[in-house]
C-alpha cells in the first residue's frame, strides 16, 4: 500500500514538472522597441498607432507627441526592428533608422494644418 502511494506521488510530481516545463516553451517573448519617428501632429500619431498595430506580432503601439518616439511591444520571432521601421516607412514617415528618401507624407501638411497654433 505504501509503495503504491509513493509511486503515485512520484508520478504526480513528475507530471506536474513535465506540464510546467512544456508549458513554458509555448510562452511568447514580448520585446519593446522605441523608435524616433518624424510625425508632426495628432493625425500622424493616430495613424502610426492604428496602422502599426496591424503589423503581425505587434501587441501594443504608443506614440508620444512630446518626444516623437513610438514605443512598440511585439512578439519576438514574429517581427523585427527592421520590419517595424519598414512598416512605419510604408505608412509614410521616416525614422531615426531610415535610409535614403523616406520622408513625411506630403498629405501631412494638409492634415496638420488644424493642429498648428494660429499665429
Amino acid at each position: 500500500m505504501k509503495t503504491k502511494i509513493a509511486s503515485m506521488l512520484t508520478m504526480a510530481i513528475v507530471m506536474m514538472f513535465a506540464v510546467n516545463t512544456f508549458g513554458q516553451k509555448n510562452q511568447e517573448v514580448v520585446k519593446e522597441q522605441k523608435i524616433k519617428v518624424n510625425f508632426q501632429c495628432e493625425n500622424g500619431k493616430a495613424q502610426i498607432e492604428r496602422e502599426l498595430a496591424k503589423t503581425p506580432g505587434v501587441k501594443e503601439v504608443i506614440a508620444s507627441m512630446e518626444t516623437k518616439e513610438v514605443t512598440i511591444k511585439y512578439v519576438d520571432g514574429k517581427t523585427t526592428k527592421d520590419a517595424l521601421v519598414k512598416a512605419i516607412e510604408k505608412i509614410g514617415y521616416s525614422t531615426e533608422f531610415s535610409k535614403g528618401a523616406a520622408a513625411t507624407k506630403p498629405s501631412c501638411a494638409k492634415s496638420c494644418a488644424g493642429d498648428r497654433p494660429k499665429p
